[in-house]
């Protein structure tokens, strides 16, 4: 079972889908899973990262748990997680 990765709002622009099934082949970090996603989907790592760390207008999840919470980018993921990349909610009223 590969991994679930789902792209919100803008992400999903750039990588022309919602969700993504990726199968890494067991355990590997969340920075590995990323960089992958990168070379596959064109403008994307230009927008998650920042000179190697994840950009600061970017969240996150590894089973709807934030990554800030977990191991940052060394966060293990292995088959049957679920990953979504996403910028943060915006908008409202004063």
């Amino acid at each position: 079972m590969p991994i679930k990765v789902k792209y919100i709002a803008s992400i999903s622009e750039i990588t022309g889908q919602l969700v993504e099934h990726v199968d890494v082949g067991g355990e590997t970090t969340l920075r590995e899973l990323l960089a992958l996603l990168s070379e596959r989907h064109p403008g994307l790592g230009s927008r998650i990262f920042r000179g190697g760390a994840l950009a600061d207008d970017i969240i996150v999840l590894v089973n709807g748990r934030s990554i800030d919470w977990l191991n940052g980018l060394e966060t293990r993921v292995r088959e049957g997680d679920e990953v979504a990349i996403m910028p943060p909610a915006g908008g409202g009223t004063d």
